[in-house]
């Protein structure tokens, strides 16, 4: 029975997995290992995992290269547990540890999972969407699981879409499904991100969009988060391996990985007889960066007299992360002497050459030497730079008749004046870390300092843009943001006008070339809505807000002498009458039951038209919904007779004083300058004492 997988993932993208079921189980290139793995960058018995039918070890054997897990190296034979879900690093590849447990009578506890509802009592179905904190490393793979439930007492098929993660990381299992009445059907969206450099780790914001089929103005918008980590790659090559005398090597580095990677080169050789002069000691490479590193590598003891000898040596690589990989590349040199071999006897049997040459050699000797050309300081005016900043470079020097530029090893400008004490570099065209070198001349004799800059893409907003561009003013609407950026650092979108009810949108720590839907209500003008806010590495900012315009709500009415009331109701006071058919009317609200609309009035006021008396260019449920007060009937006025009483005895009539009644104000509302109201048909009612109508 299988206690554990090992998923294996290859530098090029390709993966293989393992099912872990023996005691004990090695892991290397040789033949004999349990899983061979084929690669030079690994020992022949790397390292080893066991299981005692309760725990899961993993020990380094020994290896050349160590045994990293999740970024910690293991010592020498030293064990580990493995719980599940721990990350693997030996040589270039990388692994993940999974627990299995195959025993149907063993109870797990499950973690809870965080499930977001999305409705809207309007559309008719409603969406869960399970998971909202998601991390997934380039080139593995994980699911959200989505929910739709049929509210309504038809059947009907839902098209789901994703936007917001690069072309190739998401799809769905199926891209449309059918629900029966109060039915719930599940669709699965599988995230996996491209094991590439370009897959820049971050927080993508993924928006799931629900549209039933056969009424598209129905729509549901929900969303989850998912955090691309980051990953390590790394690639070298030695031009040639066989080097001889006075010949440089040249080391080629690639940063396979998806983050920036520090290196360090040092030279290493069994009998400590060669000395390495390496241009470039430490580098960092950006992802997906190349560069050339170059050296010489000369005998500490140079002989006089014998044959050609070789040397075997390495050119180690080490990153200065918290991995501390090592990588080593095997050479070889070959040193020769300074005399051949028969030379000694030539000079044994010809002394009188000898002297000859003796005494040549002395004159030679005596001739002044040229000095040794020193750079005693190279410096530049900032380490970090944006492409197209012009960084200066400054040095002093001593003993030096001219001077070279190169920038990564490429010569950029020689033949500079020994007056000259500063260079302009131009970083347009350059990206990650850049080793300008200065290198003194003194007849044949140089020296070379390098300093590096790291040079960050110029930020670019090279498209923005919503969809629709002419929004509707109170009314909801679905409109879709697209952005592409280079060299941002973070984006955000800010002043979405989302609707109260709605899950907030998330708005910050956006990916740079992606998209956004969402569900808006926008309400007045303003020319700061959907602002995209982006930063480069070094702190610049800068904002943009894409072409779009606001317009009124208008409807037309489709008859003649179409009339707007005070309130929402048949029997209320005519503000105004539309004498011709086809007039247009701007609208800002509905009631409840959307049987009327909202007409807003010059200063404030406003008035109501029936829904069905116009025709709109949207659909009018969408209108912001108008919360109307509690309005009371208005009261109906009943004559009051009073009827005296006669008492016995008294010649005094007594009379029952009448009930005040209220006088009413007609209604005179303010209105637009273009219409003129009719005139008033209400007519205040005064009572005698007698409670006799006095008109």
């Amino acid at each position: 029975m299988a206690y554990g997988r090992l998923d294996v993932f290859y530098p090029s993208g390709d993966f293989a997995t393992y099912l872990l079921d023996g005691s004990s189980v090695s892991v290397g290139r040789s033949a004999g290992c349990t899983i061979v793995l084929d690669t030079d960058t690994i020992s022949r018995y790397h390292f080893s995992i066991t299981y005692d039918g309760r725990e899961v070890k993993i020990s380094d054997m020994d290896s050349a290269n160590g045994t990293f897990v999740d970024g910690v190296q293991l010592a020498a034979n030293e064990s580990r547990v493995l719980l599940g879900g721990e990350e693997l690093q030996i040589g270039h590849l990388r692994m993940i540890y999974y627990a299995l447990n195959e025993d149907p009578t063993t109870f797990v506890d499950v973690a809870p999972e965080e499930t977001q509802r999305y409705d809207r009592p309007d559309v008719g179905f409603s969406m869960e969407v399970y998971g909202s904190e998601i991390a997934v490393p380039p080139g593995s793979y994980t699911t959200i699981e989505i929910n739709l439930t049929n509210m309504t007492a038809e059947a009907h098929n839902y098209i789901i879409e994703a936007t917001g993660l690069p072309e190739g990381w998401g799809k769905f299992n199926r891209p449309s499904i059918a629900l029966e009445p109060d039915e719930t059907g599940q669709i699965i969206y599988s995230v996996k991100p491209l094991r590439q450099s370009t897959s820049t780790p971050g927080d993508y914001p993924i928006t799931f969009t629900i549209t039933q089929q056969d009424n598209p103005e129905k729509k549901l918008e929900g969303g989850v988060s998912v955090r691309i980590l980051p990953y390590s790659g790394f690639g070298v090559a030695l031009a040639n391996p066989h080097l001889q005398d006075d010949e440089s090597f040249r080391l080629f580095l690639l940063n396979q990985g998806s983050i920036a990677l520090p290196l360090t080169i040092s030279g290493y050789s069994a009998d400590d007889a060669l000395q390495f002069h390496i241009q470039q000691t430490q580098v960092s490479l950006a992802p997906g960066q190349r560069m050339e590193v170059r050296g010489t590598i000369k005998p500490k003891q140079r002989r006089l007299f014998g044959q050609p000898r070789q040397h075997d040596f390495d050119l180690r690589v080490k990153s200065r992360d918290i991995a501390a990989f090592l990588t080593a590349v095997p050479a070889h040199y070959t040193e020769k002497a300074i005399l051949p071999a028969w030379a000694a006897y030539a000079v044994a049997g010809v002394g009188a050459i000898f002297t000859l040459l003796l005494v040549g050699l002395l004159i030679i000797l005596a001739q002044p030497a040229s000095s040794e050309p020193q750079i005693l300081r190279l410096d530049a005016e900032k380490s970090q730079a944006i492409a197209g900043q012009i960084v200066r470079l400054n040095w002093q020097a001593k003993d030096a008749i001219s001077y070279d530029v190169r920038v990564n090893n490429v010569p950029i400008q020689t033949n500079i004046s020994a007056q000259t004490t500063q260079w302009d570099f131009d970083t347009f065209g350059y990206q990650g870390m850049v080793q300008v070198e200065l290198v003194a001349h003194n007849g044949d004799k140089s020296t070379s300092q390098v300093q590096e800059i790291l040079v960050h893409p110029k930020l670019v907003v090279n498209h923005y843009t919503i969809t629709p561009n002419v929004l509707i003013r109170n009314v909801i609407q679905t409109v879709t943001l697209r952005w592409d950026v280079s060299g941002a650092q973070s984006v955000t979108i800010s002043n979405i006008p989302t609707m109260p009810q709605q899950a907030p949108v998330q708005s910050a720590g956006l990916a740079t070339n992606s998209e956004l839907s969402v569900s808006i209500l926008p309400d007045v003008q303003s020319d700061t809505l959907f602002l995209l806010s982006v930063q480069d590495a070094l702190g610049n900012s800068y904002s943009e807000r894409p072409d779009y315009t606001i317009a009124d709500a208008e409807c037309f009415t489709v008859d003649t002498l179409i009339q707007t009331r005070a309130f929402p109701r048949p029997d209320s006071q005519v503000i105004q009458t539309y004498e011709a058919s086809n007039s247009r009317i701007v609208v800002d609200g509905r009631d409840a039951n959307t049987e009327w609309l909202r007409v807003p009035l010059t200063g404030g006021a406003s008035a109501w038209v029936k829904a069905i008396h116009v025709q709109c260019g949207f659909n009018p449920a969408d209108l912001r919904l108008v919360s109307l007060p509690v309005v009371t009937a208005e009261p109906t006025i009943t004559p009051i007779t009073s009827v005296p009483t006669s008492v016995p005895n008294t010649s005094v009539p007594t009379v029952i004083a009448t009930t005040p009644v209220p006088t009413f104000t007609p209604i005179t509302p303010t209105l637009a300058p273009t219409k003129t109201l009719p005139p008033s048909t209400n007519t205040p009612i005064a009572l005698s004492p007698s409670g006799t109508r006095t008109p």
